[in-house]
């Protein structure tokens, strides 16, 4: 079975960036091939985005999931 993400795990993970003081918030697009998330930033930075994907990682991981980034612009990420 396909690993995905919930509403909850976004909702989950959008108020822990905002406990950690983090200015990004995750979407969630489901298409058919594939859920995207990505990270709306709203301090266009390399430490906010650095930060936000440690955290995403560290969420999912608990869950017992494993993401990976687009090598771009690391914004938008996925479910392994």
């Amino acid at each position: 079975m396909a690993q995905v993400a919930n509403f909850f795990d976004v909702m989950n993970l959008n108020a822990l960036l905002t406990r950690q003081g983090i200015a990004a918030e995750v979407h969630l697009r489901d298409a058919c091939g594939r859920q995207t998330l990505w990270f709306e930033l709203q301090d266009d930075t390399t430490d906010t985005l650095a930060k936000a994907q440690n955290t995403a990682t560290t969420y999912f991981a608990s869950k017992g999931k494993v993401i990976e980034f687009d090598i771009a612009k690391g914004l938008n990420f996925w479910i392994k």
